[in-house]
Protein backbone atom coordinates (compact mmCIF):
# COMPACT_ATOMS: atom_id res chain seq x y z
CA UNK A 1 0.00 0.00 0.00
CA UNK A 2 1.42 3.36 -1.07
CA UNK A 3 0.49 6.58 0.74
CA UNK A 4 0.83 10.01 -0.91
CA UNK A 5 0.99 13.04 1.41
CA UNK A 6 -0.04 16.25 -0.34
CA UNK A 7 -0.23 19.92 0.66
CA UNK A 8 -0.67 23.42 -0.77
CA UNK A 9 2.10 25.91 -0.01
CA UNK A 10 2.71 29.62 -0.38
CA UNK A 11 5.70 31.32 1.26
CA UNK A 12 6.21 28.60 3.86
CA UNK A 13 10.03 28.60 4.09
CA UNK A 14 9.91 28.75 7.91
CA UNK A 15 7.76 25.61 8.32
CA UNK A 16 8.11 23.44 5.28
CA UNK A 17 11.32 21.74 6.43
CA UNK A 18 9.60 20.58 9.61
CA UNK A 19 6.57 19.39 7.61
CA UNK A 20 8.75 17.37 5.23
CA UNK A 21 10.75 15.85 8.09
CA UNK A 22 7.54 14.71 9.75
CA UNK A 23 5.91 13.38 6.58
CA UNK A 24 9.01 11.42 5.53
CA UNK A 25 8.51 9.21 8.59
CA UNK A 26 5.45 7.60 7.03
CA UNK A 27 4.82 8.87 3.46
CA UNK A 28 5.77 6.94 0.36
CA UNK A 29 5.43 10.12 -1.71
CA UNK A 30 5.25 13.83 -0.79
CA UNK A 31 3.69 16.26 -3.28
CA UNK A 32 3.25 20.01 -3.03
CA UNK A 33 1.26 22.50 -5.07
CA UNK A 34 2.85 25.94 -4.91
CA UNK A 35 0.23 28.69 -4.98
CA UNK A 36 2.69 31.50 -5.81
CA UNK A 37 5.61 31.46 -3.37
CA UNK A 38 8.19 34.25 -3.61
CA UNK A 39 10.49 33.03 -0.81
CA UNK A 40 12.71 29.89 -0.57
CA UNK A 41 9.79 27.44 -0.38
CA UNK A 42 10.41 25.92 -3.85
CA UNK A 43 14.14 25.62 -3.18
CA UNK A 44 13.60 23.76 0.11
CA UNK A 45 11.15 21.38 -1.55
CA UNK A 46 13.67 20.57 -4.28
CA UNK A 47 16.54 20.15 -1.79
CA UNK A 48 14.49 17.53 0.05
CA UNK A 49 13.75 15.53 -3.09
CA UNK A 50 9.99 16.18 -3.00
CA UNK A 51 7.76 16.88 -5.97
CA UNK A 52 6.21 20.31 -6.50
CA UNK A 53 3.75 21.66 -9.06
CA UNK A 54 2.26 25.10 -9.61
CA UNK A 55 -1.33 26.29 -9.64
CA UNK A 56 -2.90 29.74 -9.89
CA UNK A 57 -6.27 28.41 -8.71
CA UNK A 58 -7.62 29.92 -5.49
CA UNK A 59 -7.34 28.08 -2.18
CA UNK A 60 -8.80 24.56 -2.20
CA UNK A 61 -9.19 24.46 -5.98
CA UNK A 62 -5.39 24.26 -6.19
CA UNK A 63 -5.60 20.83 -4.55
CA UNK A 64 -6.92 19.43 -7.82
CA UNK A 65 -3.38 19.68 -9.21
CA UNK A 66 -1.96 17.15 -6.75
CA UNK A 67 -5.09 15.00 -6.80
CA UNK A 68 -4.44 14.52 -10.51
CA UNK A 69 -0.72 13.75 -10.06
CA UNK A 70 -0.49 11.64 -6.89
CA UNK A 71 0.53 8.02 -7.51
CA UNK A 72 -0.28 6.50 -4.10
CA UNK A 73 -3.15 4.15 -3.39
CA UNK A 74 -4.36 6.69 -0.81
CA UNK A 75 -3.96 10.48 -0.66
CA UNK A 76 -3.57 12.20 2.71
CA UNK A 77 -4.42 15.91 2.39
CA UNK A 78 -2.63 18.09 4.96
CA UNK A 79 -1.82 21.75 5.52
CA UNK A 80 1.68 22.93 6.41
CA UNK A 81 0.65 23.68 10.01
CA UNK A 82 -0.63 20.10 10.56
CA UNK A 83 1.31 17.06 11.81
CA UNK A 84 0.17 13.44 11.89
CA UNK A 85 0.71 11.86 15.34
CA UNK A 86 3.72 9.57 14.86
CA UNK A 87 2.55 6.95 17.41
CA UNK A 88 -0.52 6.16 15.31
CA UNK A 89 1.14 5.81 11.89
CA UNK A 90 1.04 1.99 12.06
CA UNK A 91 -2.62 2.13 13.02
CA UNK A 92 -3.31 4.33 10.00
CA UNK A 93 -1.42 2.20 7.50
CA UNK A 94 -2.87 -1.06 8.83
CA UNK A 95 -6.35 0.43 8.79
CA UNK A 96 -6.04 1.61 5.21
CA UNK A 97 -4.76 -1.84 4.16
CA UNK A 98 -7.87 -3.56 5.50
CA UNK A 99 -10.66 -1.17 4.51
CA UNK A 100 -13.41 -2.51 2.27
CA UNK A 101 -13.15 -1.65 -1.39
CA UNK A 102 -16.24 0.55 -1.21
CA UNK A 103 -14.52 2.96 1.22
CA UNK A 104 -13.41 5.97 -0.82
CA UNK A 105 -12.76 8.48 1.98
CA UNK A 106 -11.47 8.38 5.56
CA UNK A 107 -12.21 10.68 8.50
CA UNK A 108 -9.36 11.46 10.90
CA UNK A 109 -9.47 13.24 14.28
CA UNK A 110 -7.92 16.71 14.20
CA UNK A 111 -6.79 18.46 17.39
CA UNK A 112 -6.79 22.24 17.02
CA UNK A 113 -4.87 24.26 19.61
CA UNK A 114 -5.51 27.87 20.56
CA UNK A 115 -3.08 28.25 23.47
CA UNK A 116 -3.62 28.77 27.21
CA UNK A 117 -5.50 25.49 27.60
CA UNK A 118 -8.07 25.86 24.83
CA UNK A 119 -8.38 23.15 22.19
CA UNK A 120 -10.99 21.44 20.03
CA UNK A 121 -11.33 18.15 18.24
CA UNK A 122 -12.82 17.93 14.77
CA UNK A 123 -13.21 14.80 12.66
CA UNK A 124 -12.33 15.65 9.07
CA UNK A 125 -12.37 13.69 5.78
CA UNK A 126 -8.73 14.13 4.76
CA UNK A 127 -7.86 10.80 3.11
CA UNK A 128 -9.10 9.80 -0.33
CA UNK A 129 -8.67 6.53 -2.16
CA UNK A 130 -6.77 7.45 -5.31
CA UNK A 131 -9.02 6.57 -8.21
CA UNK A 132 -7.91 9.62 -10.27
CA UNK A 133 -11.51 10.85 -10.43
CA UNK A 134 -11.67 13.10 -7.36
CA UNK A 135 -12.10 16.80 -7.96
CA UNK A 136 -12.87 19.74 -5.69
CA UNK A 137 -15.33 22.34 -6.94
CA UNK A 138 -15.23 25.04 -4.26
CA UNK A 139 -12.26 27.32 -3.47
CA UNK A 140 -13.00 27.49 0.28
CA UNK A 141 -13.83 24.64 2.67
CA UNK A 142 -14.19 22.26 -0.28
CA UNK A 143 -15.76 18.91 0.58
CA UNK A 144 -13.38 15.98 0.31
CA UNK A 145 -16.16 13.76 1.66
CA UNK A 146 -18.40 14.77 -1.24
CA UNK A 147 -15.58 13.94 -3.66
CA UNK A 148 -15.31 10.46 -2.12
CA UNK A 149 -19.07 9.90 -2.27
CA UNK A 150 -19.24 11.15 -5.86
CA UNK A 151 -16.78 8.36 -6.64
CA UNK A 152 -19.45 5.88 -5.60
CA UNK A 153 -18.00 5.07 -2.20
CA UNK A 154 -18.61 5.46 1.52
CA UNK A 155 -16.70 7.10 4.38
CA UNK A 156 -14.85 5.35 7.21
CA UNK A 157 -13.17 6.57 10.42
CA UNK A 158 -9.64 5.71 11.57
CA UNK A 159 -7.99 6.88 14.78
CA UNK A 160 -4.76 8.49 13.61
CA UNK A 161 -4.79 12.01 15.10
CA UNK A 162 -3.51 15.08 13.30
CA UNK A 163 -2.33 18.09 15.32
CA UNK A 164 -3.24 21.52 13.92
CA UNK A 165 -1.07 24.36 15.26
CA UNK A 166 -2.20 27.34 13.17
CA UNK A 167 -3.64 29.41 16.02
CA UNK A 168 -0.59 28.67 18.20
CA UNK A 169 1.92 29.58 15.54
CA UNK A 170 -0.07 32.57 14.24
CA UNK A 171 -1.53 34.35 17.24
CA UNK A 172 -3.14 37.07 15.11
CA UNK A 173 -5.82 35.32 13.06
CA UNK A 174 -7.55 38.54 12.03
CA UNK A 175 -5.79 38.89 8.64
CA UNK A 176 -6.81 35.36 7.63
CA UNK A 177 -10.36 35.92 8.87
CA UNK A 178 -10.78 39.23 7.07
CA UNK A 179 -9.49 37.64 3.87
CA UNK A 180 -12.02 34.81 4.20
CA UNK A 181 -14.77 37.31 5.02
CA UNK A 182 -14.13 39.35 1.87
CA UNK A 183 -13.97 36.24 -0.27
CA UNK A 184 -17.25 34.85 1.06
CA UNK A 185 -19.12 38.14 0.74
CA UNK A 186 -17.96 38.33 -2.87
CA UNK A 187 -19.08 34.74 -3.52
CA UNK A 188 -22.51 35.37 -1.97
CA UNK A 189 -22.98 38.51 -4.08
CA UNK A 190 -22.36 36.41 -7.20
CA UNK A 191 -24.49 33.45 -6.12
CA UNK A 192 -26.93 34.22 -3.28
CA UNK A 193 -28.52 30.78 -3.59
CA UNK A 194 -25.38 28.94 -2.40
CA UNK A 195 -26.36 28.33 1.24
CA UNK A 196 -23.04 26.74 2.15
CA UNK A 197 -21.32 30.11 1.77
CA UNK A 198 -23.63 31.62 4.39
CA UNK A 199 -22.67 28.91 6.86
CA UNK A 200 -18.98 29.56 6.23
CA UNK A 201 -19.61 33.29 6.57
CA UNK A 202 -21.24 32.69 9.96
CA UNK A 203 -18.11 30.81 11.00
CA UNK A 204 -15.94 33.82 10.15
CA UNK A 205 -18.22 36.19 12.07
CA UNK A 206 -18.07 33.84 15.05
CA UNK A 207 -14.27 33.58 14.91
CA UNK A 208 -14.03 37.38 14.82
CA UNK A 209 -16.16 37.64 17.97
CA UNK A 210 -19.34 38.75 16.18
CA UNK A 211 -21.42 36.02 17.80
CA UNK A 212 -24.85 37.64 17.45
CA UNK A 213 -24.26 38.21 13.74
CA UNK A 214 -23.24 34.56 13.32
CA UNK A 215 -26.35 33.25 15.09
CA UNK A 216 -28.72 35.60 13.25
CA UNK A 217 -27.16 34.72 9.89
CA UNK A 218 -27.65 30.99 10.42
CA UNK A 219 -31.24 31.40 11.58
CA UNK A 220 -32.06 33.75 8.70
CA UNK A 221 -30.25 32.12 5.78
CA UNK A 222 -29.23 28.57 6.66
CA UNK A 223 -32.07 26.84 8.50
CA UNK A 224 -34.44 26.64 5.54
CA UNK A 225 -33.92 24.32 2.57
CA UNK A 226 -30.82 22.64 4.00
CA UNK A 227 -29.86 19.22 2.60
CA UNK A 228 -30.32 16.33 5.00
CA UNK A 229 -26.55 15.93 5.42
CA UNK A 230 -26.03 19.54 6.58
CA UNK A 231 -24.49 20.24 10.01
CA UNK A 232 -26.23 23.59 10.36
CA UNK A 233 -28.10 22.70 13.57
CA UNK A 234 -24.90 21.53 15.25
CA UNK A 235 -23.11 24.73 14.27
CA UNK A 236 -25.95 26.81 15.67
CA UNK A 237 -26.08 24.74 18.87
CA UNK A 238 -22.37 25.34 19.39
CA UNK A 239 -22.71 29.10 18.95
CA UNK A 240 -25.69 29.19 21.33
CA UNK A 241 -23.75 27.27 23.96
CA UNK A 242 -20.90 29.75 23.76
CA UNK A 243 -23.45 32.57 24.12
CA UNK A 244 -24.83 30.90 27.28
CA UNK A 245 -28.18 30.11 25.61
CA UNK A 246 -28.02 26.59 27.02
CA UNK A 247 -31.60 25.38 26.66
CA UNK A 248 -31.78 26.51 23.04
CA UNK A 249 -28.39 24.92 22.43
CA UNK A 250 -29.66 21.58 23.76
CA UNK A 251 -32.73 21.80 21.52
CA UNK A 252 -30.81 22.47 18.29
CA UNK A 253 -28.25 19.77 19.09
CA UNK A 254 -31.21 17.42 19.52
CA UNK A 255 -32.57 18.37 16.11
CA UNK A 256 -29.19 17.53 14.57
CA UNK A 257 -29.08 14.18 16.37
CA UNK A 258 -32.57 13.28 15.12
CA UNK A 259 -31.71 14.25 11.56
CA UNK A 260 -28.45 12.27 11.42
CA UNK A 261 -29.82 9.23 13.29
CA UNK A 262 -32.42 8.74 10.59
CA UNK A 263 -29.75 9.00 7.88
CA UNK A 264 -27.69 6.23 9.47
CA UNK A 265 -30.68 3.90 9.31
CA UNK A 266 -30.87 4.57 5.57
CA UNK A 267 -27.29 3.29 5.17
CA UNK A 268 -26.15 6.64 3.78
CA UNK A 269 -22.51 6.62 2.56
CA UNK A 270 -21.84 9.37 5.10
CA UNK A 271 -22.87 7.13 8.01
CA UNK A 272 -19.41 7.21 9.65
CA UNK A 273 -19.48 11.01 9.63
CA UNK A 274 -23.01 11.10 11.01
CA UNK A 275 -22.02 8.93 13.97
CA UNK A 276 -19.14 11.28 14.81
CA UNK A 277 -21.40 14.33 14.42
CA UNK A 278 -23.93 12.79 16.82
CA UNK A 279 -21.12 12.30 19.34
CA UNK A 280 -20.21 15.98 18.98
CA UNK A 281 -23.84 17.00 19.51
CA UNK A 282 -23.94 14.95 22.71
CA UNK A 283 -20.86 16.88 23.86
CA UNK A 284 -22.68 20.18 23.26
CA UNK A 285 -25.69 18.86 25.15
CA UNK A 286 -23.83 17.60 28.19
CA UNK A 287 -21.79 20.81 28.40
CA UNK A 288 -25.09 22.71 28.41
CA UNK A 289 -26.66 20.44 31.02
CA UNK A 290 -23.61 20.87 33.22
CA UNK A 291 -23.78 24.67 32.84
CA UNK A 292 -27.47 24.49 33.86
CA UNK A 293 -26.53 22.62 37.03
CA UNK A 294 -27.84 19.24 35.81
CA UNK A 295 -24.62 17.38 36.59
CA UNK A 296 -26.05 13.84 36.68
CA UNK A 297 -27.66 14.24 33.26
CA UNK A 298 -24.41 15.69 31.90
CA UNK A 299 -22.32 12.82 33.26
CA UNK A 300 -24.73 10.21 31.91
CA UNK A 301 -24.37 11.58 28.38
CA UNK A 302 -20.60 11.83 28.77
CA UNK A 303 -20.42 8.21 29.98
CA UNK A 304 -22.47 7.11 26.98
CA UNK A 305 -20.06 8.90 24.62
CA UNK A 306 -17.11 7.15 26.24
CA UNK A 307 -18.83 3.78 25.94
CA UNK A 308 -19.56 4.29 22.23
CA UNK A 309 -16.33 6.14 21.33
CA UNK A 310 -13.59 5.05 23.77
CA UNK A 311 -10.85 6.62 21.62
CA UNK A 312 -11.89 10.29 21.92
CA UNK A 313 -9.87 12.14 24.58
CA UNK A 314 -12.15 15.13 25.17
CA UNK A 315 -14.83 12.99 26.82
CA UNK A 316 -12.37 11.64 29.38
CA UNK A 317 -11.11 15.15 30.12
CA UNK A 318 -14.65 16.47 30.39
CA UNK A 319 -15.64 13.74 32.84
CA UNK A 320 -12.50 14.43 34.86
CA UNK A 321 -13.50 18.08 35.15
CA UNK A 322 -17.21 17.52 35.80
CA UNK A 323 -16.44 15.07 38.59
CA UNK A 324 -14.21 17.63 40.28
CA UNK A 325 -10.94 16.04 39.14
CA UNK A 326 -11.49 13.02 41.37
CA UNK A 327 -10.54 10.29 38.89
CA UNK A 328 -6.99 10.87 37.72
CA UNK A 329 -7.35 7.88 35.37
CA UNK A 330 -9.62 9.93 33.11
CA UNK A 331 -6.96 12.62 32.77
CA UNK A 332 -4.29 10.00 32.07
CA UNK A 333 -6.44 8.34 29.43
CA UNK A 334 -6.99 11.69 27.69
CA UNK A 335 -3.23 12.31 27.72
CA UNK A 336 -2.51 8.84 26.31
CA UNK A 337 -4.89 9.47 23.42
CA UNK A 338 -3.49 12.97 22.89
CA UNK A 339 0.05 13.33 24.30
CA UNK A 340 0.11 17.05 23.44
CA UNK A 341 -2.09 17.65 26.50
CA UNK A 342 1.01 17.14 28.66
CA UNK A 343 2.60 20.26 27.18
CA UNK A 344 2.03 23.42 29.19
CA UNK A 345 1.68 25.63 26.10
CA UNK A 346 -1.12 23.35 24.87
CA UNK A 347 -3.03 22.64 28.06
CA UNK A 348 -2.87 24.46 31.40
CA UNK A 349 -5.27 25.41 34.20
CA UNK A 350 -7.25 28.60 33.75
CA UNK A 351 -10.06 30.25 35.65
CA UNK A 352 -13.30 30.22 33.67
CA UNK A 353 -17.04 30.40 34.38
CA UNK A 354 -17.70 27.32 32.20
CA UNK A 355 -15.79 24.12 31.55
CA UNK A 356 -15.09 25.01 27.95
CA UNK A 357 -14.39 27.92 25.70
CA UNK A 358 -15.65 26.67 22.31
CA UNK A 359 -16.35 23.50 20.39
CA UNK A 360 -14.95 20.51 22.23
CA UNK A 361 -12.18 22.59 23.77
CA UNK A 362 -11.37 22.33 27.43
CA UNK A 363 -10.32 24.93 29.97
CA UNK A 364 -9.37 23.63 33.40
CA UNK A 365 -10.77 25.70 36.26
CA UNK A 366 -8.65 26.55 39.26
CA UNK A 367 -9.74 24.86 42.48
Amino acid sequence: MKLSVCAIVKNEEKRIQSFIRSAKEYADEILFVDNGSTDRTAEIIADNGCKAYHSDEKFDLARNEYLARATGDWILNLDIDERLEARFVDNLRDGLEHLDENVQGVLLPFFNYFGAGSWTQWNLPRILRNNHRQRLTSPMHASLSQSAIDSGGVLAFLYAPVHHYDALWNEDQSVKRQRNLSFLLEAIAKNPAQKGDYLNLANEYYALGQKKEAIELIKRECIQDQPANSRVYKRLANYLYDSKEYEESIAYAGLQIDRFSSRIKEDDPRAARYRMEIEACHVIQYKSYYALGQKEKALALCDENIRRFPFLPHNYMNRFLMEGRKDRKDYEMAAILNPELRKEEIHQPLRCDNLYKCGSSIILEED
